[in-house]
């Protein structure tokens, strides 16, 4: 029988490497998680499915969640308007049926997102169309999507004086434009969770702090009239270099998530170096036990459905161009190194699975 050790013991091992090797080899990362009722999935695209096949049954191996990263966003699925192209989408869609885990779609609703035709169009339209995106969309895959992050980063940051970023979604298909997105993703597809998804939510800093509140705030109306939200995405970009961290107030937040019966999902695991560590030894236990105390927290929470980490290995992470290392060493912020072994991370997870109790 497969048995999980502590994360500080399993740092303080030799060898630790070659352990983390035979331990995933014995077991996987989903099947922990499915253990505790859990899923555990990463974000993916499907060239590097199609292009790597060794890193392809890596992921059939660890997951039963498939997410696209960018592959569902609207300036891809929609280039003109009223012209779809789901081939994409539907690639992820069928990795992840033929290997049995669910499929969640990706970002239906983001500012970063938009075609370039949306900022064109007058303000009655630009929500129709936005509606429209999102019934098409969500209609496709209706019965084949486990979930949707229906719309993503609408929170302001502290300071700008208003709940909702000032996007060309704000402007143009007005303030109630999260209710209608969400009202026409249930509608396309009553079976799929529906999900809001936010950052900056995970540490003691003033700019975390006023977001958390704020975005309680924003859930509050949104349940309060009815809209069919399931659920809240939080990013979880950690990062190393002793951020201040609370377990209480993030414990706190979570329960009052909860209390609004709509579940939890960590969406975009990942963790950006920022300590001094230089060793990779090191390194990884830095990152791994930036995991561990978040996951800590978070699993204990029994609304918390599902941990998609953003990516499953170095060799294929966004934080290679958005957060590089200022000494040149590739980042080292997932599961697995750019040769597809189990990092120090890996353990962290096997481990806030194995202790996180069972939903």
């Amino acid at each position: 029988m497969y048995c999980v050790g502590s994360v500080a013991g399993f740092y303080a091992m030799s060898r630790a490497g070659m352990l983390r090797t035979a331990l995933a080899a014995e077991t996987s990362l989903r099947e922990l998680a499915s253990a505790k009722g859990l899923l555990y999935g990463c974000a993916n695209s499907p060239d590097r499915l199609t292009a790597d096949p060794v890193f392809a049954r890596l992921v059939a191996e660890q997951c039963s969640l498939l997410v696209p990263e960018n592959s569902l966003n609207w300036k891809y699925v929609e280039p003109r308007y009223g012209e779809f192209d789901f081939h994409l989408g539907d690639s992820l869609a069928t990795f992840a049926k033929d290997r049995n885990m669910k499929f969640g779609g990706g970002t239906l609703v983001w500012h970063e997102g938009l075609p370039q035709w949306f900022s064109s169009l007058p303000p009655p339209s630009a929500k129709a169309a936005m509606v429209n995106h999102v019934t098409q969309v969500v209609g496709h895959y209706r019965g084949h999507a486990f979930s949707w992050a229906v719309v993503n980063e609408a929170l302001a940051f502290r300071g700008q004086g208003a709940m909702l970023k000032d996007t060309p979604l704000l402007r143009l298909a007005g303030p109630d434009y999260i209710e209608a997105a969400f009202r026409a993703a249930a509608l396309a597809d009553p079976s799929a969770l529906l999900v809001l998804n936010d950052n900056h939510l995970e540490y003691d800093l003033p700019e975390d702090d006023y977001r958390r509140d704020a975005l309680l705030k924003l859930l509050q109306q949104l349940v309060g009239k009815k809209v069919p939200i399931g659920a809240l995405g939080i990013q979880s970009h950690l990062r190393t270099g002793d951020v201040p961290f609370s377990s209480s107030k993030l414990k706190g937040f979570l329960d009052s998530v909860s209390d609004l019966g709509l579940k939890i999902v960590v969406s975009e695991l990942d963790v950006a170096e920022k300590g001094s560590e230089a060793t990779v030894a090191d390194r990884d236990n830095a990152v791994a036990k930036e995991i561990d105390r978040y996951l800590e927290v978070i699993l204990q929470e029994k609304s918390v459905v599902a941990v998609v980490t953003w990516g499953l290995t170095a060799k294929y992470t966004w934080l290679a161009s958005y957060a590089p290392r200022s000494d040149g060493q590739h980042v080292r912020p997932l599961p697995y190194d750019s040769e597809l072994h189990p990092t120090a991370a890996w353990q962290a997870l096997a481990t806030a699975f194995a202790r996180a109790p069972a939903r």
